[in-house]
């Protein structure tokens, strides 16, 4: 008689983790068998949950091995000896991390219970791994690991808000966290640095320095960039970026160092990095008035300026991201560091107009004159090039508006810069047709039509408009100067010298047609039928899940996402209107609990796939069922789980975290033999895609029509006001 034997591997290596982690010479097993609970973590994550509840590797119970045994004492102890005694622990170090990352990916709703693990290895391994013993070339391979787990963990706070804020305190808080991070980032800078000027380190090092430098700043960029409004006193670590005291060098000559490498992703972490920076020293200079003080150092500010002039000029098309984040940088500085914008613009000055004196060396005479200054010709080169940025790039020239329209905001303060912009004999018809080109350009509001350009286009266009508006605010402000200082002193000089503005370009560009065309492209909105489109589509990827699981066929679902579709299950199953429905069957002959359910939950999916399909459901319990999933909404962004972002530079907002979802699914590791199941979620998150894309395009060309309504109040004057507000108001209801 053949006897069938199942073994569970999973609680198998759960529970020989206990066995392992006694002897200190079973490292290289301990590190094998967390790893390939890692890989299964990937493909089964609910079931390696389950064992590992079963065997209390997380959970702390007095009578039985607990987490706090296992973190505190036997696994730390195993760590500090395998370094000890085989003078390498990458390998188990890198096994626990990867271990862990897994764990908050698959399982962050559970925080309670893995809460132990994620604080042990941010606090013991961060902290301590740098003071172990690592082969060649494997010690900056583990600090990547250790970044990658805080990045994830940083990922985490809007899903899971407890794990998170434990997350939050630990980083913003503890100084040995911050003391880690900061040696971290200082000797690799010093490392890389030293390794430009020799070939101490081999290629492959400097990667893997690299890498390690871009993520540490991504970290630092991430917190800055997401800080609480509320947050008083300064955290300990807003204190440590900010002080010009740190040692061996201040964060800010760090960043500038960096930005001079020629490593596209170090540049774009560093000038991110100090885009945040600039914001935070904003908000926090009442309380750091000495610290919080940017670099006085002429010769930082000459290498920045060099550095920016150097990534502005280069013509390579495949480094929009570097210049779109040195945009971003400078009008971080323009909103928030304007002191420090000036000091660049009279660097960018004195070495324009030192080339320029070379020819007059005679005279010996260096006139200086802001007007000369290079940035401020690089941003006029990119507008003229404005139309080949719409068509190509509008990502590139909306960071452009956007400093355009920082300078503008500021007005009188950046009134030199400004004069040499707004006097160009090119700059407001470049402008000008911008706009048109828009216009030209611009779909119908058909999803198979619209890309991410077309909404980025409709954002540039609102920042046009936006600019318009200043400058014409900032006309009237210069001629009541203008007309005060003639009147308080009739042959002293003007204050202000306004060159003569051209701005009547784009004025008397605009005519009844143009306005007409204006009003009625910006107005349409078509967005809401893709919204139902994929709420439906998620209904119907539930309902699915539900089925699969009543079969015990957990798959590769994360185990997060599995206790969300078991409430779901639970409520739907004790509706009444699904209660009903079992009646109904009842009578036709049908029994059986689980029978009489999978009748009904089949019946429910090919409905509500029709409905997806165009043929609505009638009125009645399924039609009731259907409503009753909409409401739960789970894949749906939740704006109050969202990081409250304080930076200007935020994420812009979607409906559906597609990236998330589809992590929190696995779908990437369904089988082929699951070939439903697939196509049902594939299907799904490529509807959520579409949707989040047309309501990025609803949005942007709401932004724009706000911007353009705003620009005519001012061009028109009072009396626009009262026709301003009408129109707002059912626009407001329209996009409701």
């Amino acid at each position: 008689m053949a006897i069938s034997i199942q073994i569970d591997i999973a609680k198998v290596f759960c529970n020989s983790i206990f066995k392992y982690v006694r002897d200190v010479n079973n490292a290289d097993i301990l590190s094998k068998t967390f790893g390939l609970l890692a890989e299964m973590m990937k493909c089964a994550p609910y079931h390696v949950f389950d064992a590992a509840f079963e065997c209390n590797i997380f959970t702390s119970q007095l009578s039985s091995p607990s987490s706090d045994w296992l973190l505190s004492g036997a696994l730390a102890r195993m760590l500090f000896a395998a370094y000890e005694g085989n003078g390498d622990c990458s390998s188990l170090t890198s096994s626990v991390l990867d271990f862990t990352t897994q764990v908050l990916r698959k399982g962050a709703d559970a925080d309670d219970i893995i809460s132990p693990l994620i604080v042990f290895s941010i606090k013991y391994i961060m902290i301590n791994h740098v003071n172990w013993k690592h082969k060649e070339c494997s010690r900056w391979k583990t600090t990547l690991r250790v970044f990658e787990l805080v990045k994830s963990c940083l990922q985490v706070k809007p899903f899971s808000s407890k794990l998170g804020g434990i997350i939050w305190e630990i980083l913003l808080y503890d100084s040995s966290v911050h003391g880690v991070l900061w040696s971290i980032l200082s000797v690799l800078t010093r490392l890389l640095h030293d390794s430009y000027r020799s070939n101490y380190h081999g290629l492959k090092d400097i990667e893997d320095i690299q890498l390690v430098l871009c993520n540490g700043l991504d970290i630092i960029y991430h917190i800055l960039s997401n800080l609480p409004e509320d947050l008083l006193p300064n955290p300990p670590l807003v204190t440590m970026v900010l002080s010009s005291s740190l040692k061996p060098f201040s964060f800010i000559t760090a960043l500038i160092s960096l930005m001079s490498f020629h490593s596209f992703g170090m540049q774009v972490a560093a000038a991110r990095a100090f885009s945040a920076l600039c914001f935070i020293a904003y908000k926090a200079q009442p309380q750091l008035m000495e610290n919080a003080s940017f670099t006085s150092d002429v010769s930082e500010i000459r290498r920045l300026e060099s550095n920016i002039s150097c990534i502005l000029d280069e013509d390579d098309k495949n480094n929009d991201c570097l210049v779109v984040a040195v945009f971003n940088l400078l009008t971080s500085a323009a909103r928030y560091q304007p002191a420090f914008l000036i000091s660049l613009i009279e660097q960018s000055t004195k070495s324009t107009d030192h080339n320029a004196s070379t020819n007059d060396r005679d005279n010996r005479v260096l006139v200086t004159s802001k007007s000369n200054a290079r940035l401020v010709d690089q941003i006029l080169d990119y507008i003229d090039r404005s139309i080949e940025l719409m068509n190509r790039s509008p990502l590139v020239l909306l960071s452009i508006l956007d400093l355009l329209k920082a300078l503008w905001e500021s007005g009188i303060r950046f009134l030199f810069i400004l004069e040499k912009l707004r006097s160009s004999v090119t700059f407001w018809d470049n402008l000008s047709r911008c706009i048109r080109a828009t216009l030209d350009i611009s779909p119908i509001d058909n999803i198979d039509a619209i890309d991410e350009k077309f909404s980025l286009r409709y954002h540039c266009q609102g920042k046009i408009f936006e600019i318009m508006s200043h400058e014409l605010f900032l006309q009237g402000k210069l001629l009541t100067e203008t007309s005060n200082t003639v009147q308080d002193d009739p042959k002293g000089q003007k204050e202000h010298k306004s060159g003569p503005c051209r701005i009547s370009v784009v004025l008397k560009w605009f005519d009844n047609a143009i306005l007409a065309d204006l009003v009625s492209n910006l107005s349409s909105n078509a967005y809401k039928k893709e919204l139902h489109h994929a709420k439906v589509a998620a209904c119907l990827c539930i309902i699915h899940l539900i089925t699969k699981l009543s079969t015990g066929d957990t798959g590769s679902l994360s185990f997060s996402f599995m206790k969300k579709i078991q409430i779901i299950s639970t409520k739907l199953l004790q509706h009444h209107a699904f209660l009903a429905l079992l009646s109904q069957y009842s009578l036709h002959g049908y029994s059986g609990e689980q029978e009489l359910n999978n009748l009904v939950l089949n019946d429910l999916y090919y409905l509500i796939r029709g409905e997806l399909e165009g043929r609505q459901i009638s009125s009645g319990p399924f039609q009731e069922l259907l409503s009753f999933l909409l409401g739960f909404r789970i894949f749906e962004h939740n704006p109050l789980e969202q990081l409250q972002n304080t930076y200007l530079m935020a994420n812009d907002k979607f409906l559906f975290d597609v990236e998330h979802i589809h992590d929190e699914l696995g779908v990437d590791l369904w089988t082929d033999s699951d070939k439903r199941s697939k196509e049902v979620a594939k299907k799904m998150l490529d509807i959520m895609s579409k949707a989040n894309l047309m309501k990025y395009y609803a949005d942007a060309k709401l932004s724009a029509l706000m911007s353009f309504l705003k620009f005519l109040s001012v061009y028109k004057g009072a009396n626009f006001y009262r026709f301003l507000t009408k129109t707002w108001t059912y626009l407001m209801e329209a996009y409701q």
